[in-house]
């Protein structure tokens, strides 16, 4: 199975987008806890697990190699 580049492309925009955003909020949790609390951080953390999750589930490219063709 062959994963289009838009997929990938997709795929890593999301990943890196939810790292950024948990570290902003890992940030504005420990300098401002009177207006960011936790139970705003612990939703994109479940995000994140959600995520972990799903790219598990997507089965691994198959690699080929010259000698197989």
């Amino acid at each position: 199975m062959k994963y289009s580049p838009l997929l990938a492309a997709l795929i890593l925009f999301f990943r890196i987008f939810i790292v950024l955003k948990l570290l902003l909020l890992f940030l504005q949790t420990s300098l401002y806890p009177e207006k960011y609390d936790v139970s705003s951080l612990t939703w994109w953390i479940y995000l994140l697990i959600f995520d972990i999750w799903v790219l598990t589930q997507i089965p691994a490219p198959e690699e080929k190699s010259d000698s197989d063709e």
